[in-house]
């Protein structure tokens, strides 16, 4: 990839553009949500609520992402939800045919809680081959008929049109980052499901770096600066922006090991918690580290601590106050 160097507090830093190490991606678009699309309860939208029993289990999505000759039969052909289908058998999973769907998460601010690292998707998507059919076959102007809405004179096209826009599905059913890349906290990044997922859930796949690693580099505070600051001040941190944040090439491997390490455990816990408050545990040594590769010495951290209080101030009072109640129950 093409590095560039950068002398910061005497020391020579290679960086590297995250989309020259990486695929930065969007998704689909259906052209119908409220069709193919359920969620759990209490989960913010309006679709109707998914039977988990017509999930695809782990294993079954591990199988997917596992054979590649399968995953992609998958992608251009949908789950077959018919026991009779012998041809079809290799694309049977006992009557399950939603998988889940990555498109965004919702931040809790009152809990001082950003949705980084792993937050399964409380969206799945139906991705049956009566459901694929539909989606490649339904044009703009069936859709308008479908929600009582006219066809203007002047958009007859709509009625050749599809309404479902399919981007990169070869990276359906693999594993990566998804990004939230809307709101007043984005980007925030999440270890991917083996899923498919949408334009608000679009994914990092890294090449060159693992993407515990990443993940780790990405959710940091001198990042989120590098970001918001040089790239894209405003609630839409898009695509084409987050392939511009500034990575560390070369990192030694020590620092790989710790970022992995502090990455993994955040992620343990929030299996077992999904509201494990990591900002005040893990987070503060991943920044520490990411500081460290950066070359920020005592002033420039400070600034960078300032900005995050400034930029986010109700989540850094939160922050701040837990850290404080951490250090006075450990005299």
């Amino acid at each position: 990839p093409d590095t560039y160097l950068v002398n910061f507090n005497g020391k020579t830093i290679e960086l590297v553009k995250l989309g020259d190490v990486a695929k930065v991606v969007v998704g689909l678009q259906t052209g119908d949500n409220d069709y193919y699309l359920r969620q759990l309860p209490d989960t913010r939208g309006n679709y109707q609520e998914i039977d988990l029993n017509l999930v695809l289990k782990e294993d079954e999505l591990e199988k997917i992402r596992n054979n590649e000759k399968l995953r992609m039969d998958i992608i251009e052909n949908g789950i077959c939800t018919n026991p009779a289908h012998k041809a079809h058998q290799h694309r049977y999973f006992g009557g399950r045919y939603f998988v889940p769907y990555d498109k965004g998460g919702a931040s809790d601010i009152e809990e001082g809680w950003l949705p980084n690292y792993y937050v399964p998707t409380p969206y799945f998507i139906d991705w049956s081959e009566e459901a694929l059919k539909r989606m490649k076959s339904l044009t703009i102007a069936d859709v308008h008929r479908k929600q009582g809405k006219p066809i203007p004179s002047e958009r007859k096209y709509y009625e050749s049109q599809i309404a479902a826009v399919f981007r990169n599905t070869d990276f359906y059913f693999r594993e990566g980052i998804t990004i939230s890349y809307t709101g007043y906290y984005a980007p925030m990044f999440r270890i991917k499901g083996v899923s498919i997922f949408d334009v608000g859930g679009s994914s990092i796949f890294p090449s060159v770096i693992s993407s515990y690693l990443a993940i780790g580099i990405l959710a940091s505070k001198v990042v989120k600066l590098l970001s918001k600051c040089f790239i894209d001040s405003t609630v839409n941190f898009q695509v084409d922006e987050v392939k511009k944040i500034p990575i560390v090439y070369n990192i030694p491997d020590n620092y790989k090991q710790k970022l992995t390490q502090l990455v993994s455990s955040i992620i343990a816990h929030q299996k077992q918690d999904p509201r494990y408050d990591y900002m005040t545990n893990e987070q503060v040594e991943i920044d520490k580290l990411v500081y460290e590769l950066y070359n920020l010495n005592e002033e420039d951290i400070q600034e960078v601590e300032n900005w995050y209080f400034r930029r986010y101030p109700k989540l850094a009072r939160i922050i701040e106050a837990k850290l404080k109640g951490a250090k006075n129950d450990n005299k």
